[in-house]
């Protein structure tokens, strides 16, 4: 899609993703939170950020953010959450050739 001159929702997305590649996890979702806040209804902000929250075990923030959702699209289904491999799997990830990726 089109990209706003500033960078739009994509940018905090690409960080949260670098982020959570260096298994810099807190820092991906703050990443995602700040994106979340500049762009509440970017459904990739809130699906990446639903799943992270889903992955950290953060349940009470997992919560407040459905919520928040759902206040700003009433009777609207929540975005499905698409299939998620966790970025510091600790070599449990599997790769393209069936392998593991290392830890």
């Amino acid at each position: 899609g089109d990209i706003p001159p500033e960078g739009g929702p994509v940018v905090f997305r690409y960080l949260a993703r670098l982020y959570a590649r260096s298994g810099m996890m807190k820092e991906a979702i703050n990443a995602l939170e700040r994106g979340y806040r500049s762009y509440p209804d970017d459904e990739g902000i809130f699906t990446t950020l639903r799943q992270y929250y889903m992955y950290t075990g953060f349940s009470q923030k997992l919560e407040e953010l459905e919520k928040s959702w759902k206040a700003r699209h009433p009777g609207e289904e929540l975005p499905p959450v698409r299939h998620f491999t966790p970025p510091d799997a600790g070599g449990k990830a599997p790769t393209s050739d069936g392998g593991s990726t290392p830890g």
